[in-house]
């Protein structure tokens, strides 16, 4: 049986092609489900997107919601039928995300996949909702993160030995009165 956390937040960051033209960036936050050691799936949340090049994959900055996946952890087809996805991601694996990887979506059909073919090797693919389908150039970086949530356990753990001392004064004031 998997072990199922929450985990307040899943950034994913990328970047591609040169930093004039036809650079594409984006950022997906997303909040994630901890499914298995090092995977989590995706559940929502949004891939914000800019640079000079979004304009040649018929794309305007801003943000696209997440595609929640129906049938996790397997893989579904999008909307269109355009791409197979599955919504996880692994912050200290390579690949980072799935060959099935993320999928967002935004007005007029706008379907965006980001996937991985193995090891460092990453693709961004766009849908119009016309079967039109246009690939981004595959050359940049990603990273994953999971921000730490060993900060939440000791703030916990401050906060409930603060009442054990304060429940133990007050009992032992009660005591001598």
């Amino acid at each position: 049986m998997p072990m199922v956390m929450h985990a307040t937040l899943l950034n994913v960051d990328f970047s591609y092609g040169d930093p004039g033209s036809t650079q594409v960036i984006g950022d997906f936050s997303l909040d994630a489900t901890l499914i298995a050691p090092d995977e989590y799936l995706a559940t929502s949340g949004f891939l914000t997107l800019s640079g000079a090049g979004l304009s040649a994959y018929a794309l305007t900055p801003g943000a696209y919601a997440l595609i929640p996946n129906p049938t996790p952890p397997g893989e579904s087809y999008s909307p269109d039928g355009a791409f197979i996805f599955d919504d996880l991601g692994m912050p200290n694996a390579d690949p980072v995300v799935t060959n099935g990887g993320l999928l967002a979506g935004g007005p007029g059909g706008v379907e965006i996949n980001l996937f991985s073919n193995g090891p460092d090797n990453y693709q961004f693919y766009v849908s119009n909702g016309a079967n039109q389908t246009f690939t981004v150039p595959t050359t940049g970086s990603i990273s994953v993160s999971v921000p730490d949530g060993g900060m939440t356990l000791t703030l916990l753990g401050v906060a409930l030995a603060a009442l054990a001392f304060f429940f133990r004064r007050k009992a032992i004031t009660c005591l001598i009165a």
